[in-house]
């Protein structure tokens, strides 16, 4: 059976991760811890024959791959398919701050469904099916290679949730550190 190994990667820890602001499709720069753990995902995969190196078009993302692609020779690929889902008006809130209507949104399980979704933001739902899409449309060119792709905290849960055939739910199920890299086989 011919696959595609794919090695996800959450970006680097940015200003904003260190003051729990919610990012979604803003961008905040990656710290000094940050950058370390690029280049921690890098050594870990520098004995890998990697064909390519995807990332989401967010600065946190494409900074945190170049780290890899360098490595590897390689060039980087971005894509917007792979970006962190979008929190409409909770964009840039700090949790802190949040009251508990709008920590409720954020978290989305007002209605227990992964259809539901901030006003001007996106779903679980919807996040599932772009990144999904997107990751789908990656590994075509890729049989039976090594590929990393650069993504976000709550895409990665997500990701990992629907390609496990598991229910996709509004609340988080998986957390994955910045920096962190996960390998699985796609086949084909």
């Amino acid at each position: 059976m011919a696959t595609t190994d794919i090695y996800l990667v959450r970006h680097g820890e940015t200003t904003w991760n260190q003051t729990q602001r919610l990012q979604g499709h803003l961008d905040s720069p990656l710290t000094q811890r940050g950058k370390q753990q690029a280049k921690q995902a890098a050594e870990l995969l520098q004995t890998t024959c990697l064909a390519a190196v995807y990332s989401s078009d967010l600065a946190r993302c494409s900074h945190t791959a170049q780290c890899i692609a360098a490595q590897h020779k390689l060039p980087l690929t971005t894509l917007s398919g792979l970006r962190e889902r979008h929190f409409g008006p909770l964009q840039g809130m700090q949790l802190t701050d949040m009251d508990h209507h709008q920590l409720a949104l954020c978290n989305l399980h007002v209605d227990g469904s992964p259809d539901a979704a901030p006003l001007g933001g996106e779903s679980v739902r919807e996040v599932w099916q772009r990144s999904q899409n997107t990751l789908a449309e990656i590994v075509k060119p890729h049989v039976n290679q090594a590929i990393v792709v650069v993504t976000h905290g709550s895409v990665l849960a997500i990701l990992l949730q629907g390609l496990a055939a598991k229910p996709l739910h509004p609340v988080r199920t998986g957390y994955y550190e910045n920096g962190a890299v996960v390998g699985l086989q796609w086949q084909h």
